[in-house]
């Protein structure tokens, strides 16, 4: 069980419970899309040639080692037909912002914040977890 990390596995347990019925999108079964090793993991979302980076973390102890930049490595090999991934990061994770563009090829595409909601959730209320805002990145692949 990883203890004093961001997210627990005990927390990630208990999410992926409350997922399971809402990911239609994953083939063969849910945990197809997931990858969870003692030292962190990553949740992906796939349809066709579109992803979604829902989730990859690591434990602050196995940090600055390469290895979130080897899962997603990883993660591109073991989706080729996917020609575009998204993700979003809040704007104040710097660490986040230099991995996804400076490590990974991903390009910021649009700001979300109080003056520019995230389209996919205009009936919701405002992100109270973030409220200065999150970044959406993208990534194209050939």
């Amino acid at each position: 069980m990883i203890t004093n990390a961001i997210i627990t596995t005990a927390s990630i347990s208990s999410q992926l419970q409350v997922l399971k019925p809402l990911c239609p999108w994953v083939k063969g079964g849910f945990n197809d899309a997931i990858v969870i090793l003692p030292v962190g993991g990553v949740i992906v979302k796939v349809e066709g040639c579109h992803g979604e980076l829902e989730i990859l973390f690591v434990s602050p102890k196995a940090h600055s080692k390469g290895i979130c930049y080897a899962a997603w490595c990883e993660v591109e090999r073991m989706y080729p037909a996917v020609k575009v991934w998204e993700t979003v990061t809040p704007y104040f994770e710097k660490h986040n912002i230099h991995f996804y563009v400076n490590r990974c090829g991903f390009h910021i595409v649009e700001f979300y914040n109080s003056h520019h909601p995230e389209p996919h959730h205009t009936d919701e209320p405002p992100d109270d977890q973030f409220p200065e805002g999150m970044f959406r990145f993208e990534k194209r692949l050939p």
